[in-house]
């Protein structure tokens, strides 16, 4: 088929428009892979001290008002070292947040009436705030740590005016991928679909077609010792495998031989794309692609040694080179994942085992395109993000509504008094509501800012399924006024 057209350009905003809410879907920031990846003891050195921590987190906190629903956590949560916003995570959400203080906080002095005003006032102000979170430890801290980059933790008051809530409740619903002990009807129907779409023919030749760079890119994580066994990058071969697999032994898994993905691949089994590029590009972040590589292609050359001397199993994989920085004999280090077993001799017939920055940028685009391949059938869209889409668009329906109220008492002040009336009307109602929020607790006033600290596939979901949840007759009719790329 023909490549699809590339979008139209979105036209720059009228000059007339003034910007009355904003709502921001980010993804946390960097983290250490799922998938138990290397040695714990090298990602535990990525990890933010806990001072850090403390210091982002001033002045938060989060609140559940689904206390009473229980549900397990989710396999993609993390366990403290895997799965755990690294320094470089908490220092890239610190620079997002930076970044929004120039464009949205007005500067020091600037009354919410002045005609260079921006969206934020300059004073911290939580009720102008509203904050979503996973309740994911790396999305939550992502929260705080962006919110130190908008508002400084040393400049906002010490007292209750001073706290802001991240509100964790029903994560689910900002995951097109939930885990829940019991699914529902509407899980279980989205979870059909995706399979009748990964069953498909084009998906299948698109899967094949794949098959031999992910071959070379599990051979090259397993050589290198990277993870501890094949087995934690398949994943039966259904559409609702978790994120992180379960430990298998290799030996059962060989015993099943193979299906139309190669031989290497064993029966009833798949390879886990989404595992596989965390992992690599956790690997590639932190600058050890080469590392890896340069391991992968050393044990090829003790495999193909062993099978030259007529041994069909090769020495244990040493690990610990993303310690040493350097490959070469080193002591095993703790993976957190299963021992890595001797390997078999056979892989010192595959090709190079070398991973590329092309490499990984295929891998990528071919997750993608799994990800968008699913995510755009219609019904599944609906499932999926429906929910999620439809409550941040009402939100902007309801804050457009009360910014025309409040320009229409503006105006009504203004006929009355002059433009010196209507600059007053302004001030008290900007101020006035921020005094009657903070002393009463309640929320008279619709945020300015709405932030949702999210995942990759919150963002996939969001962005492949534009206009699909558009079921009233009178939500179309907003479209012009509220974020393009939400609307058909």
């Amino acid at each position: 088929a023909p490549p699809a057209p590339p979008p139209e350009p979105i036209a720059a905003p009228d000059a007339s428009l003034q910007l009355v809410s904003l709502t921001l879907v980010v993804r946390h920031g960097d983290r250490s892979p799922l998938t138990p990846t290397l040695s714990r003891e090298y990602w535990w050195r990525k990890l933010p001290p806990r001072v850090e921590l403390y210091r982002v987190a001033t002045g938060t906190r989060t609140r559940r008002t689904d206390r009473g629903i229980k549900e397990k956590p989710h396999s993609a949560t993390g366990d403290g070292t895997f799965g755990t916003l690294t320094q470089m995570g908490v220092s890239q959400m610190e620079a997002l947040g930076a970044q929004l203080r120039e464009e949205l906080v007005s500067a020091e002095g600037v009354r919410p009436e002045a005609a260079d005003a921006k969206l934020l006032t300059a004073q911290f102000a939580p009720p102008q705030l509203k904050l979503h979170s996973t309740d994911f430890p790396r999305t939550i801290q992502s929260m705080q740590a962006l919110l130190a980059g908008l508002y400084l933790p040393e400049e906002r008051p010490a007292s209750r005016e001073g706290f802001v809530h991240i509100d964790v409740s029903d994560g689910a619903r900002m995951l097109p991928d939930p885990e829940p002990e019991s699914p529902g009807a509407s899980l279980l129907r989205q979870r059909e679909l995706e399979s009748a779409v990964r069953q498909s023919e084009a998906f299948r030749l698109k899967e094949q077609a794949m098959a031999p760079l992910a071959k070379k890119l599990v051979e090259a994580l397993v050589l290198s010792g990277a993870v501890g066994s094949k087995s934690s990058l398949f994943a039966p071969d259904h559409a609702s495998a978790p994120a992180v697999a379960s430990p298998v032994p290799e030996s059962l898994l060989d015993s099943h031989g193979g299906h139309e993905a190669g031989e290497w691949v064993p029966k009833g089994q798949r390879v886990h794309w989404g595992r596989l590029i965390e992992v690599l590009g956790c690997i590639r972040a932190h600058g050890l692609l080469p590392l890896l590589s340069d391991a992968a292609e050393t044990q090829q050359k003790q495999l193909a040694l062993a099978q030259k001397a007529g041994l069909e199993k090769a020495a244990k994989v040493q690990i610990g080179w993303e310690l040493r920085g350097s490959v070469g004999q080193g002591a095993e280090a703790d993976t957190g994942a299963a021992d890595t077993e001797t390997v078999d001799s056979g892989a010192a017939d595959s090709g190079s085992v070398r991973v590329t920055e092309a490499d990984v940028e295929a891998a990528i685009t071919h997750g993608a395109w799994r990800w968008f391949r699913v995510l755009r059938e219609p019904e599944i869209a609906m499932l999926a993000m429906g929910p999620l889409a439809k409550e941040m668009v009402l939100a902007l329906y309801r804050q457009r509504a009360e910014a025309i109220r409040a320009a229409r008492r503006a105006r009504i002040a203004g006929e009355l008094l002059g433009a010196v009336g209507e600059r007053a009307e302004r001030a008290a109602e900007a101020e006035g509501c921020l005094r009657r929020t903070i002393r009463t607790g309640l929320f008279p006033c619709q945020p300015k800012l709405t932030i949702y600290s999210a995942h990759d596939s919150t963002l996939v979901g969001l962005l492949s399924s534009p206009g699909v949840y558009l079921v009233h007759d009178t939500i179309p009719k907003l479209c012009p006024f509220i974020a393009a790329v939400l609307c058909p």
